[in-house]
């Protein structure tokens, strides 16, 4: 994790958002029916089942090569540039041998930036299966998972402050990088909504917290659904994809978190150029 020389207006909103909640929340839908062609093509011509969750992971993977200030980690006051952009993804176990112990699990998905688009379904597919069957991989939610059923709340209340503390500390970010390579989430807030017979979901408000690892940004997703869209003057039905981006304000101001938005729609709309007919390009290793 490099150290990053904040600017003062980064200075002055450190200060500011110190007593309340940083992040701030945008919403919008993007036309995915460029994506959804896509994904059916490498299915048909090339036999492999992309999801979209995987496609959205590839994308947030480009994105932020091209914005590294969105990826970046906040220990102690301090900003670093992590060397990597990772994806913190939860996982719905009801209903799965995993969900005995609990509902909901956590994921990490490494470098999503250094991998094609195959590479990240098929790693995502592997750790949704791990969660699933009660075995997770990351060592910081196992262990935590671990003490926080057998010991009292009391202790795990204090043991979770420790923690935090432990991996706010500036001195202390490589660490905090190789438990939790992740300043970036995707999630689904509007899976619990499934769109229906004149239902619509739009998005989501959600307030993230800031500990025990700090997350610069976070996706949130619904599932796919009609929409009309204005193309050449004309109203189009087409499927679409609701989404809200949270992004931490003292890292992210609005113009950036609108060039991310932007830029993340024009990946989606043409995804056959960034992830390459077979889904195996990967991003020249000079930008990395």
């Amino acid at each position: 994790m490099r150290l990053v020389r904040t600017n003062a207006i980064r200075r002055v909103l450190m200060s500011w958002f110190s007593g309340g909640t940083p992040y701030v929340s945008a919403s919008g839908v993007l036309d995915f029916s460029a994506s959804q062609a896509y994904l059916r093509r490498l299915e048909a011509d090339h036999g492999v089942k992309v999801s979209v969750q995987a496609l959205l992971a590839a994308a947030l993977g480009r994105v932020h090569v091209e914005f590294p200030q969105a990826n970046r980690r906040i220990l102690g006051g301090r900003v670093f540039q992590p060397p990597s952009v990772g994806l913190a993804m939860p996982v719905n176990l009801l209903g799965h041998a995993g969900g005995g112990r609990m509902e909901l699990s956590m994921m990490v998905m490494e470098a999503v930036d250094r991998k094609s688009l195959r590479q990240i379904n098929d790693e995502l597919r592997g750790a949704v299966k791990d969660e699933r069957r009660g075995q997770p991989k990351n060592p910081v939610l196992r262990h935590v998972t671990s003490l926080a059923e057998r010991l009292p709340q009391p202790i795990v209340h204090h043991g979770f402050q420790a923690l935090s503390l432990v991996l706010d500390n500036p001195s202390l970010a490589a660490l905090s990088w190789r438990l939790a390579p992740a300043a970036v989430g995707l999630t689904n807030p509007g899976a619990a909504i499934t769109p229906g017979s004149g239902v619509l979901f739009r998005a989501a408000a959600v307030q993230l917290p800031v500990r025990p690892i700090h997350v610069a940004s976070m996706f949130g997703v619904s599932t796919v659904q009609d929409e009309v869209f204005a193309i050449d003057g004309q109203a189009e039905v087409r499927p679409a994809l609701p989404l809200v981006y949270i992004f931490d304000h003292r890292l992210i101001d609005g113009v950036l978190a609108g060039r991310v938005l932007v830029r993340l729609g024009e990946l989606l709309q043409r995804p056959e150029e960034h992830f390459g007919a077979d889904g195996l390009t990967v991003l020249p290793a000079s930008q990395d």
